[in-house]
């Protein structure tokens, strides 16, 4: 048994109607977590800056630098932590947020087979699938999978 089998088996299943009724809900944590990840990556780009300044002849000395670097590093981790806590959000609903931010999986069942629904931030419903062991861009139309069975 595989990890993502045995990760598959613990979860909740949603149809596609219940992944839509979830979904003003998933919106508004998907819309906090990608605010979340601007402020997560505005904040790391600024300590990778300092850290290339710091790196300049005579800076090392500079307590100016190294108390902003600390407090920006400490800053980073917060934001973090507060980013985490929206896809942990996501995860107690059940549902698999994915990188980048922006798309969660759904985990679910297609003609006996475990499947991904997957939803990306600006869709207005969940419309796509994917398998287990594939990633969101190798997503595919649900309707493709219910022709196949007419």
């Amino acid at each position: 048994m595989t990890l993502t089998q045995s990760r598959m088996d613990a979860e909740k299943r949603f149809t596609v109607e219940e992944a839509n009724r979830m979904l003003p809900l998933v919106r508004a944590i998907i819309d906090d977590l990608q605010a979340q990840q601007k402020v997560v990556d505005d904040l790391t780009s600024r300590v990778n800056r300092l850290k290339r300044a710091a790196k300049r002849p005579g800076a090392e000395n500079d307590a100016e630098y190294s108390a902003e670097m600390q407090e920006f590093e400490h800053d980073l981790i917060l934001e973090v932590v507060k980013r985490d806590s929206f896809r942990h959000e996501l995860f107690r609903l059940g549902l698999l947020p994915g990188e980048p931010a922006g798309h969660c999986d759904f985990p679910s069942v297609i003609d006996g087979q475990e499947v991904y629904l997957c939803w990306m931030a600006g869709e207005s419903e969940v419309l796509h699938f994917h398998e287990p062991y594939e990633s969101w861009v190798d997503r595919r139309p649900i309707f493709a999978a219910a022709d196949r069975n007419e």
